[in-house]
């Protein structure tokens, strides 16, 4: 019985051009894999951040309505005579003999009018930019963030890369020696 053993040299002559094309295609593949892993979840990080922002930026803006309100009123009260005769008749119900008083009852509240709601500043704030390219409509977040399926990801790009390096490691290109005086 006899074997077809091929020499090793035929395995090592392969073009060197091709060699290249396969290693950085492998390392591209490698990278295409890794990246996402990286930056999409810093990325979403950074737009809940902006949206927290944002958030904090329109309660700013309603205590800061709410405070200049309540300065105004105080200004009024120190200031105008007719401000503090309305104050008095509402907070210690003082009526005025012969003035008409109707009582109006509250409307009931229900649990979802104590939501904050967004004021219409924070409505002309401008929204977060979307992605440069779009993207198709994915679960990026269970994708690339969530541990099972990133850390498998992350090893599958690791192994191309491996292979890649293994395969067809990168050859130094030889020296050209300088000639001899």
């Amino acid at each position: 019985m006899t074997s077809t053993t091929r020499p090793a040299e035929e395995f090592t002559d392969r073009p060197e051009r091709a060699d290249r094309w396969v290693f950085w295609l492998l390392f591209s593949l490698a990278a295409a894999a890794f990246a996402p892993c990286v930056i999409v979840p810093v990325w979403l990080d950074c737009q809940e951040t902006r949206q927290a922002e944002q958030r904090q930026l329109a309660d700013v803006r309603r205590a800061q309505s709410e405070v200049d309100r309540q300065r105004r009123l105080a200004e009024a009260l120190r200031s105008d005579p007719a401000v503090i005769a309305r104050a008095a008749q509402r907070e210690l119900e003082y009526t005025i003999p012969g003035q008409l008083r109707v009582d109006i009852s509250p409307s009931p509240v229900s649990p979802q009018s104590d939501a904050v709601e967004p004021s219409a500043s924070a409505a002309s704030d401008p929204p977060i930019p979307p992605a440069p390219i779009p993207l198709p409509k994915l679960n990026y977040r269970a994708i690339f963030c969530d541990p099972p399926t990133r850390t498998v990801i992350t090893l599958m790009s690791g192994g191309l890369l491996l292979a890649a390096f293994i395969l067809f490691p990168p050859r130094r290109a030889p020296r050209a020696e300088a000639p001899a005086e």
